[in-house]
């Protein structure tokens, strides 16, 4: 395997590792300045703390792991409240592993805040790669599939969900494909 073909592969997961990691130690120094600095209560410096590292995460993720470059109002709105809706789900763990480890056995709030970090974003990836940022140009209707190597909401295939494999049978030029026959029916979301 090619260092592209690794790249193209698994480029998504080294990226997303490498941001979470950046976004892991953000959320923890503020927790620790929020908790053992400011003395806020754990609860609340858990909230604080979690709210501020999901905004960093969103345009992270957005930006430079996900390559989501739609910028309009509405893809934007849509991408946040789903970033934003996935990621309270996971703020729930959160608060929930950190009230129990810390308010009520008394282990190290620090520790407890970077393992913590660290199952949230192993579950957030999976979310935002299924869910929340994916390439809509290429969708076909009434369709959760991957087209053109884009991997769309429902498929369970081992592609990365922006890998450059052409998975459409067609001869790989995007241009053209589909316009042959007229076979297939693509929306493309302008």
């Amino acid at each position: 395997m090619s260092k592209q073909e690794y790249w193209d592969r698994h480029g998504t997961f080294i990226l997303y590792n490498i941001y979470g990691f950046s976004a892991t130690l953000l959320e923890t120094f503020l927790y620790w300045l929020f908790y053992v600095e400011l003395g806020v209560n754990n609860v609340f410096s858990t909230i604080l703390a979690t709210f501020i590292t999901i905004t960093y995460a969103f345009f992270t993720n957005k930006i430079m792991v996900y390559k989501s470059r739609d910028w309009r109002l509405m893809t934007v709105v849509k991408e946040a409240s789903s970033f934003y809706g996935f990621r309270t789900i996971s703020t729930f763990f959160n608060i929930g592993y950190m009230y129990v480890t810390v308010d009520l056995l008394h282990w190290m709030p620090v520790m407890m805040k970077m393992i913590a970090a660290l199952i949230v974003g192993m579950i957030n990836y999976i979310l935002g790669k299924k869910f929340i940022f994916r390439d809509r140009r290429y969708q076909r209707k009434g369709a959760d599939e991957t087209v053109h190597g884009l991997v769309f909401m429902g498929n369970d295939s081992d592609h990365d969900a922006f890998a450059a494999d052409d998975t459409d049978g067609n001869d790989g030029n995007d241009d053209n494909d589909d316009a042959d026959d007229g076979s297939e029916s693509l929306a493309v979301d302008e």
